[in-house]
């Protein structure tokens, strides 16, 4: 009979006996953990208190710290089976609890189960059971841990089991490898790449080296496989080259017909040769605490001779021929092109954190420079920063949340922006230089948040330049969330002439994977990357079952929309909560309608007069430029929404917008040359249904006659709508079926977390 492993957080459980060979293993949690054969640590990325909620006691996730794991390390007796199982007690918070497990040889340590759970809130404690085919328990997860719960909200777990039989009543998933046996292979979109990871800086194991494997990617429509390709794999001594960590999988990839993405990154310390570190490193250092991370500083002037080397040596060796793109991975922990933030091969015990990393020696002086450059003057500098240096040269990096006045706020963070803008630059030119006609993307990631450095939007206008497009690091299992995090760079990348590929923050589970496909299409990228489609060594996953299941509708989509939501660069750095208030509202309002982000790069460069209509969701604040061209736009017949938090619109040195005509005794629409300037009474989410009435409403009452929005949708009912050409997509994203009906009146049901296409001509 086929073995089983379960780990369940269970509302009632066997009895507390010591574990043998075909007991369960278990642990109880608490102020005093009970366990038999599990434990229970906390990590950096799962730190939890103890607490008491509905009458148990459990550990809950600090989530106010970044927390969202409670990883569980298994005894090293007990031996896996191919198929395998958990059961478990955990408490109704808020968000999708999910499971990730060490699936052994390779790929990855993190390989989630196929199921996944929302929490409704109610703080009920519920019984749950997760699926692990393939489980290795080899302790490579975070601390040396085995398998780790996570939600994206607090989780808070009573008991955790794991035992060689499923709960009864728990139908394990469909397996995967039979759903593949009984179909023929996949066939993927033209002109859509799906990217699986393969290789992590390090040779792969001889399993992964298999002919199976790379014929189990062909069957399941994978275009290419990713390899993470450091500097300091290909060059670990200096003027010595070392090809053999990639030549193997690369001439597997040829021979299956398959293509290779490498991600090409030298920043991060596993990247970054031991030589160069010792003779020309330089470290960054955050501002918070002058602490240093293993992380190059990007003003480090000796790095970009040593991006360009790095580029020609893996030049020199690897042809265009077989290389679907190249992935830049330039700064971060990771390889994206932000400042550090967490997280990080072989960085476990680093000093990192989301910070204003511009604190080192290189850094400090570039700031001297760019602000002698843009003032001429120190007095010019002290008049518009409100402060009293005696010379540029006193100047020292600051914390734009403390700076002294608004405009040096805006001012720092406009540098280290553009700093980092501008070393990507350096990577794509030289990238680009070498490999004239292959796909590049700039790895970059976050949502937005000033720490990071990464304006989306400036980089997808430099990357248009050299026909280079982004990949956008951050989705999740949750549809409005992906929109949020990920709408700035794929409206940017389309309206400046990029392109842009998707990939998950972590590993998707099966049940996010219809979610990511419907964000790649209302986006219009032009690939998405995924973790855990293959099961080691040689085996398609749950996760590609429901990506198969899904493959007919990643069609390549050029969205037209008339509605575009402004993303206040100024506003981010002046008020912390800003960019959280956007996201939160963006993921309210993207029910009803789908829009565009414009921030003020893409305002100042011309790019408002594409849309009718201006949403401002949080922040008050643009530089004069913008709040000008926005005036000029509603004179030509733009409609501009602001609620009452927002309005009026100003500029960094505090001068509300000429263009304001409303007052507190007027809050009504009121016109402006051939537009609309509209007031928007009360507090969020008071605003927010005659938000989408204004933008979906029409009629010839209304100045502007028809709707200022596509109103395929105009409904808050968790089902979100995109249009694809001649077809309008659907997409539930909820735990259970939805009834809904269609601008043309046609009732359709649109079930749990899936998509339903209907034919829908303008």
């Amino acid at each position: 009979m086929m073995g089983y492993l379960v780990v369940a957080l269970c509302a009632a459980f066997s009895a507390e006996a010591a574990a043998s060979a075909d007991e369960p293993l278990w642990t109880r949690l608490g102020a005093e953990d009970a366990t038999s054969g599990l434990r229970v640590s906390s990590q950096p990325d799962g730190r939890f208190t103890v607490a008491e909620i509905a009458g148990r006691a459990c550990k809950r996730t600090n989530v106010e710290d970044g927390s969202t794991y409670i990883y569980v390390d298994v005894d090293d007796a007990f031996t896996p089976e191919r198929e395998l199982f958990v059961t478990a007690e955990f408490c109704n918070l808020h968000g999708i609890v999910s499971l990730e497990y060490d699936a052994g040889e390779g790929i990855s340590a993190y390989r989630p189960a196929p199921e996944a759970y929302t929490q409704d809130g109610s703080e009920t404690w519920r019984t749950e059971t997760f699926t692990l085919r393939y489980a290795e328990f080899r302790n490579r997860q975070n601390g040396g841990n085995d398998f780790r719960l996570h939600a994206d909200g607090p989780l808070a777990v009573a008991r955790i089991e794991l035992s060689r039989t499923p709960p009864e009543g728990f139908t394990p998933s469909y397996d995967p490898q039979a759903y593949f046996e009984e179909r023929p292979p996949v066939q993927t979109p033209k002109g859509m790449a799906v990217i699986q990871q393969w290789q992590v800086h390090e040779p792969v194991s001889e399993n992964q080296l298999a002919d199976s494997a790379y014929e189990a990617a062909r069957q399941g429509g994978i275009t290419s496989l990713q390899s993470y390709v450091g500097w300091a794999q290909l060059e670990p001594r200096q003027g010595e080259t070392d090809f053999s960590c990639y030549d193997p999988v690369v001439a597997r990839i040829e021979r299956h017909g398959l293509k290779w993405l490498p991600f090409l990154i030298t920043a991060p310390y596993i990247a970054t040769p031991e030589w160069f570190r010792e003779e020309h490193g330089v470290d960054s250092v955050c501002l918070e605490h002058g602490e240093s991370i293993a992380i190059q500083s990007i003003w480090n002037p000796e790095l970009r001779d040593g991006v360009r080397r790095f580029l020609e040596v893996f030049r020199s060796h690897y042809k265009a021929e077989v290389i679907e793109a190249l992935n830049l991975g330039i700064s971060g922990n990771w390889g994206e092109s932000i400042m550090a933030a967490g997280g990080g091969f072989g960085m476990k015990d680093a000093h990192t954190h989301l910070g204003w990393w511009c604190g080192d020696v290189h850094a400090r002086a570039d700031l001297r420079r760019w602000a002698e450059e843009r003032y001429e003057t120190i007095e010019a500098l002290n008049e518009a920063w409100d402060t009293s240096y005696a010379t540029f040269s006193a100047i020292e990096p600051f914390i734009p949340f403390e700076a002294p006045s608004r405009r040096a706020a805006v001012d720092l963070f406009a540098w280290y922006t553009e700093s980092m803008t501008d070393y990507a630059e350096h990577w794509i030119r030289i990238t680009r230089e070498l490999y004239p006609d292959t796909p590049i993307y700039l790895c970059t990631g976050g949502n937005g948040q000033p720490e990071l450095g990464a304006d989306f939007a400036a980089q997808a206008r430099m990357a248009a330049r050299y026909g280079a497009g982004i990949r956008i690091t951050n989705q999740s299992d949750d549809a409005p969330g992906n929109f949020a995090v990920t709408r700035m760079v794929s409206s940017s990348a389309r309206l400046y002439g990029s392109y842009y590929t998707t990939e998950p923050g972590g590993a998707n589970t099966p049940k996010g994977i219809a979610c990511r496909v419907f964000d790649a299409v209302s986006g219009g990228a032009v690939g998405v990357y995924f973790k855990t489609l293959i099961d080691p060594p040689d085996r398609l996953s749950a996760t590609a079952v429901q990506l198969a299941e899904n493959m007919h509708l990643l069609q390549p989509n050029t969205p037209e929309l008339t509605v575009a939501a402004l993303m206040p660069n100024s506003s981010l750095v002046l008020d912390r909560e800003t960019l959280n208030r956007i996201m939160e509202r963006t993921q309210v309002l993207r029910d009803a309608l789908d829009f565009e982000f414009i921030d003020e790069n893409m305002i100042n460069d011309g790019l408002l007069t594409r849309f009718r209509a201006l949403v401002v969701l949080a922040g008050d604040t643009v530089e004069r430029p913008t709040l000008e061209a926005i005036g000029r736009w509603v004179e030509d017949g733009g409609v501009i929404l602001l609620p009452q938090e927002c309005a009026p619109l100003r500029d960094v040195e505090n001068a509300p917008a000429a263009w304001w005509p409303l007052n507190e005794a007027n809050p009504a629409a009121a016109p402006h040359g051939s537009g609309h300037v509209i007031a928007l009474p009360g507090e969020w989410p008071a605003w927010r249904d005659p938000m989408a009435r204004t933008l979906l409403d029409s009629g010839p009452e209304l100045p502007w006659g028809e709707a200022l929005a596509e109103p395929i949708d105009g409904v808050f009912d968790h089902v979100l709508a995109t249009r694809c050409g001649d077809k309008v997509y659907y997409y539930n994203n909820t735990d259970d079926p939805i009834e809904k009906r269609t601008p043309l009146g046609d009732a359709i049901t649109v079930g749990p977390r899936s998509i339903v296409r209907v034919h829908m001509p303008r």
